[in-house]
């Protein structure tokens, strides 16, 4: 089973070890700073925004990742997740168990009523991820992201609410709710 817990100030060489590694930062569309002081801080600020909800992913007393909703906006009831897991082996083991916890929260306990993701072109992975899990492509962001002098393509991806409901399931309702009771 998976527990989601909100993130420490203690977690953030961590977090900041994960987020700068070349798998993980090739595939965003900012690079930060190896920069401790820098994370803690981001972490502190994290914590009073009311438009950003973020969590450490654990699986049996590991930390094994993180997973953010950015961007919530609580009028329009829609929000965007990404995640990324510790490792590339972490990844092939877990990344496709955990959709039905992410879906489940931003659904049943955000109450939003659609999930936008955005993904570089590029990360061809996790677009045939999308498409696997019956997210709809909306569309392509031409040249939206600049990043190392190139510009590049951003693949926009959407999931209502209504459409959740008939999605297959890795977990049933309770255990998925009950994975973020942790925090």
């Amino acid at each position: 089973m998976f527990f989601f817990r909100k993130p420490r100030i203690e977690d953030a060489q961590m977090l900041l070890d994960w987020r700068t590694s070349p798998a993980v930062t090739e595939q965003m569309f900012t690079d930060v700073p190896y920069d401790l002081k820098r994370q803690r801080a981001w972490l502190q600020a994290s914590a009073a925004r009311d438009d950003f909800q973020h969590f450490i992913i654990e699986r049996s007393g590991e930390d094994i990742g993180y997973l953010s909703f950015p961007d919530i906006d609580w009028k329009n009831r829609h929000c965007s997740c990404g995640s990324y897991l510790g490792s590339a082996e972490l990844g092939r083991k877990y990344g496709g168990l955990m959709h039905t916890y992410f879906m489940d929260y931003i659904f049943h306990v955000l109450h939003m009523n659609k999930l936008i993701n955005y993904f570089l072109a590029s990360n061809r992975k996790i677009i045939r991820i999308q498409e696997h899990l019956r997210l709809r492509k909306v569309g392509t962001l031409t040249q939206h992201v600049l990043k190392n002098e190139i510009y590049h393509d951003v693949e926009v991806f959407e999931l209502l609410k209504a459409d959740w409901v008939t999605h297959p399931h890795t977990a049933p309702l309770e255990v998925t709710l009950k994975a973020f009771e942790k925090y």
